[in-house]
């Protein structure tokens, strides 16, 4: 309830103002996010995990390389 009231008053645009400082920052991020997801593949293979568990890795680990590859490819793109 609360977002919706926040996002009604227009008040979520102070919030993305500070995201560009973390912009120098972002290759250490992407870094520590692919480090997380090798280990998270190599306790997958040692030890045995629930199906859903198994889906979750995968599914974090295709939105980690589409986001990790977009800004090349809207370079690339436009």
């Amino acid at each position: 309830m609360i977002p919706l009231i926040i996002v009604s008053l227009g008040l979520s645009g102070i919030g993305l103002s500070y995201v560009a400082i973390l912009a120098p920052y972002q290759r250490i991020f992407q870094v520590f996010a692919i480090v997380m997801l090798m280990w998270a593949h190599y306790r997958m293979e040692k030890q045995v995990m629930s199906r859903r568990r198994v889906m979750f890795i995968w599914a974090a680990t295709v939105m980690v390389m589409i986001l990790t590859v977009s800004p090349l490819l809207t370079r690339l793109l436009f």
